[in-house]
């Protein structure tokens, strides 16, 4: 069962997409498809555009030992795609980058005052820091 949402006076949105083409056809869409429903509803829909940042790739090397680390850790190894490429934009073409992201509570909310993080999940993911800058010294 979809979720449902209802608001009365005004709703805001973030929706954070990269620059590819076939997710700025999605957000097309979604725009579209939410101007059909507002028109249907008698709502009104205003939507803006904020800002619009290519997407970064993490480099193949440092994600491989950073999972060679969660291994280590007798962790399972979840990649997830993300567009967090807001966080790294500032460093592609002066280096390499990688990303380990930190379990988070309350159902994964991110960027939002919601956002938690456990003492023990902070110690996890820096010792997996740890034992991969040690691997990328050696």
């Amino acid at each position: 069962m979809a979720p449902s949402m209802s608001f009365r006076g005004a709703a805001s949105f973030r929706w954070t997409f990269g620059d590819d083409d076939s997710i700025a056809r999605a957000l097309t869409d979604i725009l579209t498809k939410a101007e059909v429903i507002s028109r249907r509803r008698g709502v009104r829909l205003s939507a803006r555009e904020l800002l619009r940042v290519k997407s970064i790739s993490c480099a193949p090397r440092l994600q491989e030992l950073l999972a060679e680390s969660v291994r280590a850790a007798k962790l399972p190894v979840k990649r997830l795609a993300s567009g967090s490429g807001h966080d790294a934009v500032m460093f592609d073409g002066f280096t390499d980058i990688g990303m380990l992201f930190v379990r988070c509570g309350n159902g994964g909310i991110s960027h939002s005052p919601l956002e938690t993080a456990t003492a023990e999940d902070a110690g996890i993911a820096a010792q997996i820091l740890r034992e991969t800058l040690i691997r990328m010294a050696t």
